[in-house]
């Protein structure tokens, strides 16, 4: 009806204005009116919805001195946490820590030839842009291998593309040919089999950014420039924007990002994040207070027990953290006379009880994130394919059992409920790890009880922060007594130590940690089986077969089965990931955030979601 009246109103109108543009009257003769009065109709506006937040706050407590994640001076995490936003490479890490392919289409074909080279086969994802449209190619690759190959002549000094000039020679120096088939299918030769291959190119570099090849690259990544001074272009999810340096940083979603294959994305291509801002805050009240407050979304950082404990406390603030790779263990000196009776450092492992440690300590502030079920792998971690618990015959707290074997290698109780031994003494060991760190002092304080009720008198040994490690086990006089079996150095330096060990993706790193390889193990094992089995796992090709076989090696230092007077030296206590936290009001999820230096919140930033 209203709309008819409308269109009669127009009419008139119109009529109206013709008329009186001709000059003629018109007389309308009234007429009574008699209809009822039209309604008053009201409009209502239609709500409008909230709109749906864009932008993700992250706060962390650790600024990088600059992005060039390779630099030797540069250490520091979160460099490569938010290069993981910026660059991918041939193949990234999963939250389980293992390697997946990332730049790449599928898994590359690695075959030992004849006579005794090795040939990686790849095909890059089809499709691939850098941010600023121009195409990522195999060309990228190899212009990332010709930068980690330069010579200092060709730069102001080292491009220290890669982590060290060892790795270099050890990996990259291995490769006779780097051959183009395609944009996107290239093969790589080198002159013998290298072990940990899927660690080779994990940031591919832009080749169109920087004509004047490694020179460029050396002064541009720092700052994350180009020689014109503009960001880089990115291949993965972002790009950067801005660095207030001493404040945050800035950056945006990447409009040409292809996607992630992780198998940890749950979601697609498109993100909902359409800006992040990376505020550094190294003081633990303020992050605590910009999480709670709403000021930040996401907050990573190195706790202490109350800091943990008050944000886990807190019914809108959820703590995420996913075990990883780094493993907080009781290490024993085998030079020591006490232990180097492999009796007691079994009853060590008997009366040990790692589930309430977990219990005490570690629970209250990573929310239960975290299990000592299946940590008795010192290679391949809980989650990783072939992971064997080989310490699960010492779960819980077995005393008698721990009092029992003492006693059989002569150890009598002295009277007080501590074991003396008649050549070596009252059974006491000093153990010492960074003072000032909670996690691990409590974890002491429960050792200390524990042993005292299996006849072990523990006493501190501590000094402050990582000092700690070169007074003690990484001391050079302690190194050279483990390398020397005693015979030279200083093997009183330290008996037990509590620290962690980081791994990742390639479980044959930690063959450094034990043998002698390195020069760097503390712990004094000196076994030619152990060494040679070392090197077999390493050049074991089929990833099965390699998984088996690094059991092996963690059986050596993990029980007595295969070495009965030296194994059985570390006993995994457990998995520490980087503390992850949220606000729940804000985001409904944050996605996998892997805790590995190819990890941390932006991995997998296309899977963050805000709260709608």
């Amino acid at each position: 009806m209203r709309r008819n009246l409308v269109d009669l109103f127009a009419t008139l109108t119109v009529a109206a204005m013709l008329a009186a543009s001709c000059g003629v009257q018109i007389e309308t003769p009234e007429v009574e009116d008699t209809s009822e009065p039209e309604p008053e109709i009201v409009s209502t506006p239609t709500p409008t919805a909230a709109p749906i937040p864009t932008t993700l706050v992250w706060a962390h407590d650790q600024e990088p001195p600059n992005l060039h994640v390779f630099d030797p001076d540069n250490n520091v995490t979160a460099t490569s946490w938010i290069a993981q936003g910026l660059l991918e490479g041939l193949y990234g890490v999963t939250a389980d820590v293992t390697y997946q392919p990332e730049l790449l289409a599928t898994e590359a074909t690695a075959a030992v030839q004849d006579d005794g080279s090795f040939t990686i086969d790849y095909t890059l994802r089809p499709g691939l842009r850098w941010s600023d449209g121009t195409p990522l190619t195999a060309n990228d690759v190899k212009f990332t291998y010709d930068v980690t190959m330069a010579t200092d002549d060709e730069t102001e000094g080292d491009p220290s593309f890669v982590l060290s000039h060892a790795e270099r020679e050890d990996t990259y120096a291995a490769i006779t040919t780097f051959e183009l088939v395609s944009d996107t299918t290239f093969t790589v030769t080198f002159d013998r089999y290298v072990p940990n291959w899927k660690a080779l190119f994990p940031f591919v570099l832009p080749a169109h950014s920087f004509a004047g090849g490694a020179a460029d690259v050396e002064q541009g990544l720092p700052d994350w420039t180009t020689p014109a001074g503009t960001p880089l272009p990115s291949s993965g999810p972002l790009v950067l924007v801005s660095w207030d340096r001493g404040s945050q940083m800035t950056l945006a979603a990447n409009e040409r990002y292809l996607g992630s294959t992780s198998i940890d994305v749950a979601g697609t291509a498109t993100m909902n994040v359409e800006e992040v801002i990376v505020r550094f805050i190294n003081d633990p009240d303020a992050q605590a207070a910009a999480l709670a407050n709403g000021d930040v979304q996401i907050l990573t950082a190195t706790p202490d027990v109350s800091f943990g404990t008050s944000i886990a406390s807190q019914d809108n603030l959820v703590v995420a953290s996913q075990p990883g790779a780094t493993w907080e263990h009781l290490g024993m000196n085998l030079l020591n006379p006490h232990l180097a009776d492999p009796t007691v450092r079994e009853a060590i492992a008997l009366w040990l009880d790692k589930s309430a440690i977990v219990a005490s300590v570690y629970s209250p502030v990573f929310d239960d994130v975290i299990s000592p079920v299946g940590l008795g792998n010192v290679y391949l971690m809980p989650g990783q394919p072939g992971s064997v618990d080989h310490q699960q015959i010492y779960a819980g707290a077995q005393v008698a059992e721990a009092r029992t074997r003492l006693e059989s290698v002569g150890y009598v109780d002295s009277g007080d409920g501590i074991y003396e031994h008649p050549t070596r003494g009252r059974l006491t060991l000093r153990i010492g790890t960074t003072a000032g760190n909670e996690l691990r002092e409590q974890t002491q304080q429960l050792l200390i009880a524990q042993g005292a009720a299996a006849g072990f008198e523990l006493l501190i040994d501590n000094t402050n922060g990582a000092d700690y490690f070169g007074a003690g086990p990484f001391n050079d006089q302690a190194l050279l007594a483990a390398a020397s079996q005693g015979d030279e150095g200083d093997a009183r330096r330290w008996d037990l130590a509590l620290f962690a060990w980081v791994g990742g993706p390639w479980p044959g790193a930690a063959s450094d940690f034990f043998g002698q390889r390195s020069g760097f193990a503390p712990y004094g094992l000196a076994s030619t089986p152990f060494e040679a089995l070392a090197t077999e796992c390493d050049f074991t090709i089929d990833a099965a077969e390699r998984a088996e076989c690094f059991d092996e090696l963690s059986a050596y230092v993990t029980t007595l089965d295969l070495d009965a007077q030296q194994g059985l030296f570390v006993v995994p206590i457990t998995q520490v990931p980087t503390f992850v936290a949220y606000d729940s009001q804000a985001l409904a999820t944050i996605g996998a955030v892997p805790d590995d230096v190819l990890g941390g919140p932006l991995a997998n930033v296309v899977d963050v979601a805000f709260v709608q």
